[in-house]
C-alpha cells in the first residue's frame, strides 16, 4: 500500500504541483478559459523540461523561464523548429 500511495504523489507532484507552483494556476482569474489555459501551460512546462533535459537552459524552471523569456533563438529552436524525439 505504501509504494501505491508514493507512486500517486509522485503522479501528483510532477502533473500537477510543479505546474500550478510555477504558472499560479490555482490564481488564474481566468474562469471559462481554464481549460484551455490549463493545456498551454502543460505545453509550455513540457517544451521548458525538454529544453532543460538537452542542457540548453538553467536547470531551475523559473530561471529556465527567464532564459526562454530573454534569448530569441531558444524559444525559435524550441516552439517553432520542432523537437527530435528520445526514442
Amino acid at each position: 500500500m505504501g509504494r501505491i500511495k508514493r507512486e500517486h504523489w509522485a503522479v501528483e507532484n510532477r502533473l500537477h504541483h510543479v505546474p500550478d507552483d510555477t504558472f499560479h494556476e490555482d490564481r488564474s482569474p481566468a474562469k471559462k478559459s481554464k481549460h484551455n489555459l490549463a493545456l498551454v501551460r502543460k505545453f509550455a512546462y513540457t517544451i521548458l523540461r525538454i529544453a532543460i533535459l538537452y542542457g540548453d537552459c538553467a536547470e531551475i524552471m523559473t530561471e529556465a523561464m527567464d532564459d526562454f523569456g530573454d534569448d530569441l533563438l531558444l524559444r525559435k529552436k524550441y516552439v517553432f523548429s520542432g523537437i527530435v524525439s528520445f526514442y
